[in-house]
């Protein structure tokens, strides 16, 4: 006789700064859930030093413009050091977020995001005539559940 199985699939839909996004999979024994977006359809968010504000204002640690404006003191301070000034352009830029997936079925989670250069001079090599848009990163663990 035939194994019978009832498989649970759901769907959410969150609107981020007036943008609908998908979040779907199944749900059971394990949780199954994927987002996989090109560039160009990722989700948006602020740089890193604004999302830090924000996170930091709503722990009630420091009000979000104080923080931004220590950043802001803190790099031009920094900037002047060749090695440094690309690394304080990265977390100075907004990002998008490509792929987000937990299957614990498989103990697979990932996590996926580029940092957004289109709106930003920075990164033009305008030797070449070339301009970088995006940089990525995918990072995807594959084994024990995490701690």
């Amino acid at each position: 006789m035939a194994e019978t199985a009832i498989k649970v699939a759901g769907l959410v839909i969150v609107e981020i700064g007036g943008e609908k996004f998908e979040l779907e999979g199944t749900i059971g024994k394990d949780i199954i859930v994927e987002y996989h977006r090109r560039f160009d359809d990722a989700l948006p968010l602020p740089s890193i030093v604004k999302i830090i504000g924000g996170v930091s204002e709503a722990l009630g640690i420091a009000e979000k413009d104080a923080m931004e404006n220590k950043w802001e003191e803190a790099k031009a301070k920094l900037v002047n050091i060749p090695i440094l000034k690309p690394l304080l352009e990265l977390l100075s830029t907004p990002i998008r977020i490509t792929d987000l997936a937990i299957n614990t079925k498989t103990k697979t989670y990932q996590f996926g995001f580029a940092w957004d250069f289109t709106e930003s001079q920075s990164f033009n090599i305008d030797d070449f005539g070339l301009k970088l848009d995006a940089i990525g990163l995918k990072l995807t663990y594959t084994g024990e559940e995490p701690a």
